[in-house]
């Protein structure tokens, strides 16, 4: 019988790496080449070559239509090629060495394209824009495309977007978005897309649009990409300068990514429904960090950090029918205005601010400028519940709407810690109207504004 001490040291060893009978084995495995490479076609095989100046278009062509004949991936061996204008069929597998195989687009034309093709495998490519698109065109353009698998790729060096994805599904992951004019990524009327682990940053206009023509289900989730460098070239008051932007796009979760350097939000939803917002980390953003406004309908925005921005997160638009939020659990800090704000900025600093049929509890908003938590703007104001969060080192603590025909607004169990001007207090529009209302207990029907309740709050 084998000894219990020996076993533990010999299973030890091996799982070190230190078993001397395996160092073979491990060395042999190392040697054979990649299962991918010994069952592909080499695009050299059909008249590529390696770092040519010559348009390399009908070569590669040619061996994509081989490859895709017999069923086979394609390789593309390290270097740069000069192509453009290439159109995949269906069932297309290519790959090349990571960091080395290098496609330099040609003109104006993206350098892949495709017609309603199913099944589209990019690996281990870089996917150079030469500069030599317009500002408006796209490195890749892909079409009606059921199932895409875009991994360990580069897109960069481009006057538009990276990759533009038309009624597509599949996952885009593991790749470098940089250096781009306009958008790293843009998918349009969209089915079930899965963008992760992606690294986007030097972008000139957004990072990721996720859109609908027409409000529509889309269901894409986009979860741990690191977004940073988010800048607003074509100017704007929203739509440009964001890392992820989701428009009439319902079903949509933002989850998990990390947001640096965004000259307007990190993630702002506009127009869609059921549409997540969680667990996502923000770091000096331009203007509000966390955005849902104008038609939405259902928004969790739950367990996110912002510190440094203009504001934290806004929940608006019940003019237009914006409304049905929780927003529970986030950690808001640092929101004061940027030197850079422009007129069509939001002139206010404040930490959470909601209209319209919104839960907003146990939050911490810590140093915001002008505002802790905002209620209702004026007559834009129904059912918010404001509860368990705590709130310190603000202007105000926390602002409901007192004006002719406001909805109600209950207030409950917050602690507010040195607020400057006043912990609860009543706004009309843009200026303040009440008192402080922080020691006040009243439920609704009572006292002089009766679209409040409050109840054991605290001010420290």
């Amino acid at each position: 019988m084998l000894d219990r001490r020996k076993f533990l040291t010999l299973s030890g060893a091996a799982s070190l790496g230190f078993g001397v009978s395996l160092a073979p084995h491990i060395t042999q495995a190392a040697a054979l080449p990649s299962p991918s490479q010994s069952h592909s076609l080499n695009a050299a095989d059909f008249g590529l070559k390696p770092n040519s100046s010559a348009n390399q278009s009908a070569a590669l062509q040619t061996a994509i239509n081989a490859a895709a004949t017999q069923n086979l991936p394609l390789f593309i061996a390290a270097g740069s090629y000069i192509v453009a204008d290439i159109m995949l069929p269906n069932d297309i597998h290519v790959f090349g060495v990571y960091g080395k195989s290098i496609l330099r687009q040609r003109g104006d034309i993206p350098i892949l394209l495709n017609r309603e093709s199913r099944t589209i495998t990019l690996e281990n490519l870089m996917f150079d824009g030469n500069q030599s698109a317009p500002q408006i065109g796209a490195i890749i353009s892909f079409s009606y495309t059921n199932n895409i698998h875009i991994a360990r790729c580069h897109f960069y060096n481009g006057k538009g977007s990276g990759l533009d994805l038309f009624k597509c599904s599949g996952e885009v992951s593991s790749n470098k978005f940089y250096d781009l004019g306009q958008t790293a990524l843009f998918s349009n009327d969209g089915k079930n897309l899965k963008i992760s682990q992606n690294d986007i940053q030097d972008i000139g206009n957004n990072g990721i649009l996720v859109w609908q023509s027409d409000k529509d289900d889309d269901g894409s989730i986009i979860s741990n990409n690191h977004i940073s460098k988010i800048k607003t070239n074509n100017g704007g008051n929203g739509q440009n300068g964001n890392g992820v932007n989701v428009f009439r796009a319902n079903n949509v979760i933002v989850s998990n990514n990390r947001f640096d350097d965004c000259a307007y939000s990190a993630v702002r939803i506009n127009a869609g429904d059921n549409c997540q917002i969680i667990n996502n980390n923000c770091t000096n953003i331009g203007e509000v960090a966390l955005y849902a406004e104008f038609g939405f309908n259902g928004v969790i925005i739950n367990n996110n950090l912002v510190d440094l921005a203009g504001a934290g997160i806004s929940i608006t638009n019940l003019d237009q029918g914006g409304h049905l939020a929780v927003c529970k659990g986030n950690l808001l800090r640092n929101l004061t205005l940027h030197a850079t704000a422009t007129q069509y900025d939001d002139a206010r600093a404040f930490g959470i601010g909601a209209e319209a049929d919104a839960l907003i509890e146990g939050n911490i908003v810590e140093n915001a400028t002008h505002y802790g938590i905002i209620g209702g703007f004026g007559e834009f104001q129904r059912n918010v519940n404001v509860l368990n969060n705590m709130i310190k080192d603000c202007g105000y603590g926390i602002t409901p709407s007192v004006a002719p025909n406001a909805g109600k607004m209950f207030i409950s169990h917050n602690h507010i810690s040195n607020a400057k001007l006043g912990a609860v207090v009543g706004f009309e529009w843009d200026q303040p109207k009440s008192s402080e209302l922080a020691g006040k207990q009243q439920d609704f029907g009572q006292g002089q504004y009766p679209n409040l309740s409050l109840h054991n709050n605290v001010v420290s």
